[in-house]
């Protein structure tokens, strides 16, 4: 997971190779649309260097879906070497979810440089939305969600307090839910 800025705001995202091609996946909220700068793409580290950070811009976008696709560099220029970073392996389907299933998802909360690790379960999948009871907070937006396997499953898109749902049982909001677009929603816009 990496670290999104950009003039709409901060979020998280991850890096993803598919086809050949390797890029970084946010929400589109966090990024913006196709052709907008984004300012910063903080590789994670121990000890946070500006020197390090990435520019980029966004080669593709999906309102709908709340997705953005960011290239690192201008648009005319090559992209900075990524070889430090880990691809996201793709879970190759989202058919065999199932409530209950464990998940998690890495990102980078409250604008925290470390990556946190939300651990979760998978509620509900129907559509083109995962539900879990993943802990989101704001600065999470765009981090992947995996399965045990470590494949990225969906992308998160937003949090809800469990009170502000209407769930009066939870007491006081202590619990969150929180919603993903599923992945292959993220490999569809790709393939475009």
């Amino acid at each position: 997971a990496v670290q999104i800025v950009s003039p709409k705001g901060n979020g998280s995202g991850f890096y993803a190779c598919q086809r050949g091609q390797c890029f970084y996946v946010t929400n589109q909220h966090v990024a913006g649309d196709k052709g907008d700068f984004v300012s910063s793409i903080v590789k994670p580290s121990a000890k946070y260097d500006f020197d390090q950070d990435i520019q980029g811009y966004v080669a593709a976008s999906d309102r709908k879906n709340d997705i953005a696709i960011i290239y690192a560099g201008k648009e005319d220029a090559n992209a900075k070497e990524t070889r430090d970073l880990t691809a996201v392996k793709f879970a190759t389907d989202s058919d065999d979810l199932t409530s209950g299933m464990p998940v998690f998802s890495v990102g980078h909360p409250l604008g925290i440089v470390q990556q946190v690790v939300g651990p979760g379960t998978l509620d509900t999948h129907s559509g083109k939305e995962l539900r879990s009871s993943i802990v989101a907070s704001p600065g999470d937006s765009g981090s992947p969600w995996f399965n045990s396997r470590g494949e990225a499953i969906g992308i998160l898109t937003t949090g809800l307090n469990s009170s502000a749902s209407g769930d009066k049982s939870t007491g006081a909001g202590e619990f969150t839910v929180s919603f993903a677009t599923r992945i292959e929603h993220v490999r569809a816009l790709i393939n475009k």
